[in-house]
């Protein structure tokens, strides 16, 4: 399978660690296809952050259906296994995802998870048809502070809907975003995890190992 788009792939900063062995290969390209690095880095640090010298951005693999199927079925057949049948997705991010667990999971219903209502319309914050007495878990594409994933969480639990956990693609090994998770007492999985490969001068004791975000 060929990973659609004319950028060249720039060198990994991290290596995939599959949990679903019959997706190491597509869930390798999608993280070659979401990554910039260098020159090719359209990312912005916001006013006073640190430079940063790589970004994923999980929108571009998610937008072909031959990446956003397989990751979708698998997600299905997970959540299925644990008996849920209703998922949430908050950010442009998730929103493919979350559609995509919908469209082909027998049973299953989504929603959105705004950041504000809307001054205007029906203005919900929660969109969709969720059901307060059955179980939802957070759909999102990474891991890392756990930020997005908590907003979503707390803006379902706000609405009296019961949130159990949070699914990922991906999550950034090292970073504080499960911890984050276990404390508002959610559970995580993913269908992979991103460790990260030293650079030489990591290597040799010069530089020191960060986490992003």
């Amino acid at each position: 399978m060929s990973g659609p788009g004319p950028r060249s792939a720039p060198d990994a900063f991290h290596e995939v660690r599959a949990h679903a062995p019959d997706l190491a290969e597509v869930l390798s390209q999608v993280y070659k296809l979401a990554l910039f690095e260098g020159p090719q880095l359209p990312h912005r640090p916001a006013p006073g952050a640190r430079a940063i010298r790589w970004a994923l951005d999980l929108r571009l693999p998610l937008s072909h259906a031959e990446f956003l199927r397989p990751i979708a079925t698998e997600m299905i057949k997970d959540l299925t296994d644990a008996g849920i049948v209703q998922v949430a997705g908050y950010g442009y991010g998730a929103y493919s995802l979350t559609g995509a667990i919908t469209a082909l999971g027998p049973g299953f219903t989504g929603a959105l998870v705004r950041e504000s209502a809307k001054p205007y319309g029906f203005r919900r914050v929660i969109e969709g048809d969720l059901q307060r007495h059955k179980r939802v878990i957070v759909i999102d594409d990474l891991l890392i502070n756990g930020r997005s994933a908590l907003l979503a969480a707390d803006a379902l639990r706000n609405e009296g809907f019961l949130v159990t956990g949070v699914f990922t693609i991906f999550r950034l090994a090292g970073c504080r975003g499960r911890r984050a998770l276990r404390q508002a007492g959610l559970g995580h999985r993913c269908l992979a995890t991103l460790c990260r490969i030293p650079t030489e001068q990591q290597r040799q004791g010069t530089e020191a190992l960060t986490d992003g975000a």
